[in-house]
């Protein structure tokens, strides 16, 4: 059976998938959450079984005795026995945690997340004088102070009951509670907002053993990590590609598409920007998080044109559609980064709408592309993409509260690493099969320089005085000084890599049929063909060599291919005595031109790279070809040959371009 390497990652990727979802379906029991506590009445719960708090957590869902606008002295629910102390008045409701007041209180500033408010619950049939503990990252977005027992025992930002005085922020830290005497916890919240679109209690609250929140944390923190660390490789992988392949613009969008993730993964769920950084402001924080509802389908977007080929210069519909989510999204970005939070938190549903719109187009323009490539590819690629968006609304339900399954948890970190996995596994297979067809190629080039040396020029023949290629026999040469110029597509491999097979010999054909005519017209003829790489002789030694180098350069400026590719040539141009002649069999001959010239012009042209110059000369070439004398046609710079490692024997210029 053939070894197919595509088929292979292909397995390999789909045994990938389950070993993440198999540790994505474990997170469950890892933060294992037992039956709630009986809620004795409003302001109070029973823990039934106190001891399953060593290895589990307790939702704390209420009811919570709320009081709006009024911070009540935390003594004063402690010290009272009866579940609404007689100096704290009634309630104004009883809630559930997480719940928000912009539904709750009937005020316009209410409704838009702003003002101030005291949450009291009491726990009892707890361990008495133990410690317990929540995390308390995103149980409250904006300001908030925690009392147990009459104590503060967490600060988050500035909570003022004058709501405007409010400074926000959002806090990495474990709160840790200690029951008294009797195995009482009396918890009083007093929470306000002045920034975000919601007001309230946002989290769930989950109450266990502080010892079993640390490891939970411990574990938490490892395998935030771990994500981090593999969407970074990811990132760098593709940012390596782009650097290393100038025409890759698919891998930097998708670099950047990781980088988007990245993001979200390191401040969203388990904040290690916070971690690190705990007084970073608020403002900042905040739109960190919001960075990729917009930046994801950009760059994806930019991703998806480059490899798809959706040209935005022309109005087809598909091109419009990915115009459009660019734009979008560059406008929604430029928005939320200049706006401040309390109006930037505002676009936070209209980029949920922009980012869930932006995956339903790009799905639907995947399946109309993938329909012509192959099995996995189209697997891969539909898999992820269902995972995502499946994930992804889940988690934005439970960020509005909504009641979804397993609302306490996020996946969209889970979910995110394994679309990205997904999508680098796919530019993997996408880079086999170039590999492929590279390799097909370089076998059918070679097949077709065979071809091409089966024709000897007519300009060579006069050079040894034939008449005609019968009369060459094996070993027929001469000595000559001639002029050389050597010619290389710049960046070949990267441009091969991008087409077919089919498409690569379109290209160098379309290319040699504009050379060669030039080089014909000007006195020249094509030595050898190296691949991408021509080698031309020009015996009469004439400026005429420096006319035809710079009508090339013209041929690919106005070069019209089948793709939006720009072609760049080098070319090397050198003067020197050179031994013409034939070789090979008595089946086969040859053409073949050996002396250090040509080592030399071809070195020339490499170093068009290093100089970046289009045309470099030898000193030699110009001072026998009659350039001098053509002063105010040519204009001839000096190269500094000093940074050169193996400078060469002549001095090195650089012919400049006329403008066209």
């Amino acid at each position: 059976m053939k070894f197919n390497k595509s088929r292979s990652l292909f397995i390999i990727s789909v045994v990938s998938l389950l070993v993440i979802v198999a540790y994505v379906s474990s997170q469950p029991f890892v933060s294992t959450t037992v039956p709630a506590p009986s809620v004795l009445n409003e302001g109070k719960m029973r823990v039934e079984n106190p001891e399953a708090l060593e290895d589990a957590f307790f939702e704390l869902s209420g009811l919570w005795d709320f009081y709006w606008a009024r911070f009540i002295e935390p003594q004063t629910f402690y010290h009272s026995r009866t579940a609404v102390p007689a100096s704290a008045t009634v309630p104004d409701a009883y809630i559930t945690a997480p719940s928000v007041w912009n539904t709750i209180i009937d005020t316009p500033a209410a409704k838009n997340g702003k003002g101030a408010a005291t949450y009291h619950l009491r726990i009892e049939n707890l361990k008495p004088n133990f410690r317990y503990a929540f995390f308390m990252f995103n149980k409250v977005i904006t300001a908030a102070n925690l009392y147990c027992n009459g104590k503060l025992v967490f600060s988050q930002g500035y909570a003022s009951e004058k709501y405007t005085e409010t400074v926000s922020r959002r806090s990495m830290n474990i709160a840790v509670l200690e029951s008294d005497s009797a195995g009482v916890i009396d918890l009083v919240f007093h929470i306000s907002n002045n920034a975000y679109r919601k007001g309230g209690m946002n989290g769930v609250l989950k109450l266990t053993e502080e010892k079993h929140l640390r490891r939970w944390f411990t574990l938490k923190f490892n395998y935030s990590f771990f994500y981090a660390g593999a969407l970074l490789s990811v990132m760098i992988y593709h940012l390596s590609l782009f650097l290393l392949r100038k025409y890759d613009w698919t891998s930097f969008y998708f670099s950047l598409f990781s980088f988007a993730i990245l993001i979200r993964g390191i401040t969203a769920d388990f904040s290690l920007v916070l971690f690190y950084l705990p007084d970073m402001p608020y403002g900042i924080d905040m739109k960190l998080e919001y960075t990729v509802m917009f930046m994801a389908p950009l760059f994806f977007m930019l991703h998806l044109s480059l490899l798809y080929d959706i040209d935005f210069k022309v109005n087809t519909p598909k091109s419009v559609i990915a115009k459009s989510i660019v734009y979008a999204g560059s406008v929604l970005g430029l928005a939320i980064w200049i706006l401040p939070v309390r109006l930037a938190n505002m676009l936070v549903i209209p980029s949920l709408c922009y980012f869930f719109l932006s995956f339903i187009v790009i799905l639907i323009i995947l399946f109309i592309e993938l329909s012509q490539t192959t099995f996995e590819i189209f697997f891969l690629t539909v898999l992820s993409l269902l995972i995502g968006l499946v994930g992804t609304i889940h988690d934005v339900l439970a960020m509005q509260i909504i009641p979804v399954p397993y609302a306490d948890m996020r996946f969209m970190s889970e979910i995110f690493i394994i679309f990205v996995l997904f999508q680098s596994l796919i530019t993997a297979i996408r880079h086999e099969n170039a590999s492929t067809s590279i390799e097909l190629l370089s076998a059918n080039m070679q097949e077709t320089n065979k071809s091409y040396m089966r024709f000897v020029p007519e300009q060579f023949l006069r050079l040894l005085n034939k008449d005609n290629i019968v009369d060459v026999d094996i070993g027929d040469y001469t000595v000559r000084n001639v002029t050389l110029l050597c010619a290389d597509i710049r960046n070949f491999t990267p441009i091969s890599e991008q087409l077919g097979c089919k498409g690569i010999f379109e290209l160098l054909n379309a290319c040699l049929s504009d050379i060669a005519p030039v080089i014909r017209k000007y006195g020249g003829f094509i030595e050898k063909y190296l691949g991408d790489c021509i080698v031309a002789v020009f015996p009469d030694n004439t400026p005429d060599i420096f006319r035809c180098a710079i009508e090339m350069q013209h041929k690919m400026l106005i070069l019209k291919t089948d793709r939006p590719i720009s072609l760049r040539i080098g070319i090397g141009i050198h003067y020197g005595k050179v031994v013409l002649g034939t070789t090979g069999s008595a089946e086969r001959l040859s053409q073949i031109a050996v002396s250090e010239a040509v080592d030399t012009v071809i070195t020339l042209e490499t170093l068009t790279k290093t100089y970046d110059k289009k045309i470099l000369v030898s000193s030699s070439a110009v001072n026998n070809t009659g350039a001098l004398k053509a002063k105010e046609e040519f204009k001839f710079v000096k190269m500094d040959s000093s940074v050169l490692t193996e400078p060469l024997r002549d001095d090195i210029y650089a012919l400049e371009m006329p403008d066209f």
